[in-house]
């Protein structure tokens, strides 16, 4: 319940007011400087008051709105449970089917490697004999026994290149097809997401310093590099750290 000793008209009058009268007071020397410290605090007790205004309304406020989601809470806690229940047992199914889908596929390929492979055979063969064939009639049509020499001489470098020019030739393509585990069901859809983990702080930052990795890959607790510098009053050095000081103003309501 509101503070009936508060006319809010009266507090906001004052609010209102006061950056004028800030703007309109000029710090030049001690009784510029006194005045400036005493409408400060005139500026806290102000705010003071607003607050202690708001503070119950803030307050009856909080709670209904804590009924209602508490209620909202409770209403959802079966929803939850049964959404948990559905998407454990559908990941677990899906990691299962995906796992004999990588087995199939990869016996699928470990065939289709062995089926180019017998193909690539086959094309050296093919080529081994034609080109025991192109040499065996050319022996056939040498006039001379020299001709005739010369040609049984090459004749294994020549087949010898016909098949390294087959086997220097660009692999076959490997082709399979494996039928997929899972139908996907209409508005369902499963999303895989990896996730680190720091092992080692120390390496990381060792990473970072080598160059290795991204020097956003550490964010700075400046939290805790703060509390150590105040600690110290600014007395200490940290590697990579610049101490900066600045000034705030305080003062207590009237």
């Amino acid at each position: 319940m509101e503070d009936k000793g508060i006319d809010p008209k009266v507090i906001e009058s004052k609010a209102l007011s006061l950056p004028d009268q800030a703007k309109s007071i000029v710090i030049a020397d001690q009784p510029t400087f006194d005045r400036a410290g005493a409408k400060l605090r005139d500026v806290v007790t102000i705010r003071a008051e607003i607050t202690a205004y708001h503070a119950p309304l803030k307050a009856a406020a909080w709670r209904a709105h804590r009924m209602i989601c508490d209620a909202e809470e409770n209403m959802l806690k079966p929803v939850a449970m049964a959404e948990q229940i559905l998407k454990k047992a559908i990941g677990a199914y899906e990691h299962q089917q995906m796992e004999i889908q990588r087995q199939k596929e990869a016996e699928a390929r470990r065939l289709a490697e062995e089926e180019a492979e017998r193909e690539r055979q086959k094309q050296v063969e093919e080529a081994e004999r034609e080109a025991k064939q192109a040499m065996d009639t050319l022996l056939a049509n040498a006039q001379t026994f020299e001709e005739a020499e010369a040609i049984l001489e090459n004749t294994p470098q020549v087949v010898a290149d016909a098949v390294q020019e087959v086997n220097s030739a660009p692999p076959l393509p490997i082709e399979y097809e494996v039928e997929p585990e899972i139908r996907r069901v209409s508005g369902v859809a499963t999303f895989v997401t990896y996730f680190a983990e720091v092992d080692s702080v120390k390496r990381l930052c060792g990473a970072i310093a080598d160059g290795i990795a991204a020097e956003a890959l550490v964010k700075p607790d400046l939290g805790a590099i703060n509390r150590l510098v105040n600690t110290f009053k600014g007395k200490i050095e940290i590697p990579g750290v610049t101490v900066r000081t600045k000034t705030e103003v305080r003062a207590r309501k009237r």
